[in-house]
């Protein structure tokens, strides 16, 4: 039997190198294989031609060329955003951290046939940040004053000047009223706060219902948990029907300050007059 040879092409590896070479292998074939007339050979390998002509055109114009990239990088097109600068008041801390040193800003000017560029420099100031403030505690906005013999002696063993025992609500307001105005009597009401304005009103010191910076608060006794001897404390700020006191004794034998109804006291004495 004739054995019957393929063609190359017509293998797996000719199909392969056909397909890497299809244009070279299209004419080719046209020309070695094509079972017709030279002058129709002629006519496909042409327009084949033609189309692998147009093809490549069509590819050239697609892929930028390497002279227009180097010639669109070296005039790009220039934005120059404005310099500001921030706003500073007195007083206030800008968010964002100055410049140290002055900057300079370049100012650039764009033109469709040349780049030119002309530096007017624009300073910023430079500005020195103020350091925020820490809010202040109730206690560091108003500190105790007290002084240091009777505070740090344990409560009740130390008699004061205005004959009352140390770090009761007494002795603190005696000697607030004392350092404020220097007109605290001694031994009133036998050192008992709820018989403060009875004594005011004896001795000419006027007294009311209203609460007033530098004056003194009683709370009588039995009243919102004072004790028989009821309790006194110095008025340090008022803001509309809250009052911020200091005082000792107020929930423990130590300096505090709390903002408070002004209704939680029945009284107020005015030892630096109406």
């Amino acid at each position: 039997m004739k054995q019957i040879h393929k063609a190359w092409y017509k293998r797996w590896w000719g199909i392969v190198i056909a397909i890497i070479t299809l244009p070279l292998f299209a004419l080719w074939y046209v020309w070695t294989k094509l079972e017709r007339s030279k002058v129709f050979r002629v006519s496909i390998i042409a327009a084949l031609l033609v189309v692998y002509a147009g093809g490549a055109i069509s590819l050239a114009h697609a892929l930028p060329s390497p002279l227009t990239a180097r010639d669109t990088s070296t005039k790009p097109t220039l934005t120059t955003q404005p310099t500001t600068s921030p706003n500073v008041t007195k007083d206030s801390v800008v968010a964002t951290q100055p410049s140290t040193t002055p900057q300079t800003t370049p100012k650039t000017t764009v033109t469709s046939t040349s780049t030119s560029t002309t530096n007017t420099p624009t300073i910023t100031p430079s500005v020195q940040p103020t350091a925020p403030t820490a809010p202040q505690t109730p206690t560091q906005q108003y500190p105790d004053t007290y002084p240091s013999k009777w505070s740090s002696a344990p409560l009740d063993t130390v008699i004061d000047t205005w004959n009352m025992s140390n770090r009761e609500s007494t002795s603190y307001t005696a000697w607030k009223v004392n350092e404020a105005f220097g007109n605290m009597p001694t031994t009133w009401g036998g050192a008992n706060a709820t018989n403060w304005p009875t004594e005011a009103q004896n001795a000419g010191i006027p007294t009311g219902t209203t609460p007033k910076v530098h004056s003194v608060a009683i709370i009588s006794a039995g009243q919102h948990g004072a004790s028989a001897a009821g309790f006194s404390a110095w008025i340090e700020a008022i803001n509309g029907d809250q009052v911020t006191i200091s005082a000792y004794n107020y929930g423990g034998p130590t300096y505090s300050v709390s903002t408070v109804s002004a209704s939680l006291f029945s009284t107020y004495i005015y030892f630096g007059g109406n």
